[in-house]
């Protein structure tokens, strides 16, 4: 069937065969939901597990699951579970990378920021630079630490290609990783800073009511939310009030802390995120940017990440939003609710920043 990206930046035709209620444009990756489009009348089939297989089978897809470094598909370098994610992940099981993990260097820089913040749309904007190679949502830092950093080093060049780079090109290849949610996780910025403590950082923060909504549409699409943004809220405020009066029941897990979903709220205490890096890193190793000035002036932004990373300014001529949700306005309502709501915690990030942000006027 032919579908459209709802992108306004892209509006990208395109053939889709598949079977899931929705599809990313292969052009921008937005999301496109295809469950609710009248002009789709595509039956979308259940995932039966037992379907046409055997127990036998089945047993053995969990203990190669369970065991990835035996996977024999792991083994070729164009593995579709990972080269086909996010459009630029590496397969960390492919043979010469296992054989070359001790001579392969770490990333030089790591974006990370708020939920829905255009992160992904920097971050692909950034890797038209011919001397950048940066490798998306690996998430070491968060849910693979038990790993090996070696595992972690199979993502990146060969220190002796930077070096074969550096002579051919007669300029440095300056290599990342963006993960946005590193910047949930309360020990990822020690983690990062045990094993690469001159690493240049790179957050972005969109003003947190924005990125709530964006945030929980994006969910209500996935069929992860089913209440209505109010009530979800709602929720999240009830629950926060238990935590405040049952101290005892708090997990003090930073896993469930750093979990993506229904922390609508919390996600935008930005202040208490940023302090944790700042305990860990100096200022002057962290870039600041926010998406209103990045929407605003697209070139500067990606000048300054250009110069942080010491590397000559690029003109970035691809420029499509990435990632982009389309969903009906705020009610005015609930907009005053979460400015009164959101108030003290951007003012506090206001204060560490040395500037204001307006993220009242919205």
């Amino acid at each position: 069937m032919k579908v459209t990206c709802h992108n306004k930046d892209c509006k990208n035709n395109f053939e889709y065969n598949g079977t899931a209620s929705w599809t990313l444009c292969p052009i921008c990756s937005s999301k496109i939901p295809l469950q609710n489009d009248p002009k789709n009348n595509l039956e979308f089939e259940r995932y039966d597990p037992g379907k046409n297989s055997s127990s036998i089978k089945n047993r053995l897809r969990l203990w190669l699951l369970d065991h990835p470094d035996l996977n024999p598909y792991n083994f070729f370098e164009n593995s579709s579970d990972y080269s086909s994610k996010a459009g630029s992940r590496v397969n960390p099981y492919g043979i010469f990378r296992q054989i070359t993990q001790n001579h392969r260097t770490l990333p030089d820089f790591i974006f990370f920021g708020g939920t829905r913040s255009g992160l992904v749309t920097l971050t692909k904007y950034v890797q038209q630079h011919p001397d950048i190679q940066t490798i998306r949502n690996i998430h070491f830092f968060e849910y693979i630490y038990s790993n090996d950093i070696k595992w972690y080093k199979r993502h990146f060049p060969t220190e002796l290609y930077k070096k074969y780079y550096k002579i051919k090109q007669k300029q440095k290849l300056i290599v990342g990783e963006s993960t946005g949610t590193y910047l949930f996780h309360k020990d990822v910025p020690k983690r990062i800073h045990e094993h690469i403590p001159d690493i240049k950082l790179i957050v972005m923060f969109r003003n947190p009511i924005k990125s709530c909504y964006s945030k929980y549409h994006h969910y209500k699409n996935e069929g992860l939310e089913s209440a209505s943004f109010e009530d979800a809220i709602e929720m999240e405020f009830k629950r926060m009030k238990i935590l405040e009066k049952n101290i005892n029941l708090k997990t003090n897990n930073p896993d469930f802390d750093n979990f993506v979903n229904f922390n609508y709220l919390r996600h935008g205490h930005y202040a208490e995120k940023l302090e944790n890096w700042l305990n860990e890193f100096p200022r002057e190793q962290i870039l600041i940017l926010t998406n209103d000035e990045f929407n605003s002036d697209m070139d500067n932004t990606l000048k300054r990440t250009f110069e942080f990373i010491d590397l000559p300014n690029f003109h970035v001529k691809n420029k499509i939003a990435h990632n982009v949700g389309k969903y009906s306005p705020m009610k005015d309502s609930t907009k005053e609710m979460l400015i009164d709501y959101f108030k003290p915690h951007n003012q506090k990030l206001y204060k560490i920043l040395g500037r204001d942000l307006n993220w009242e006027q919205i």
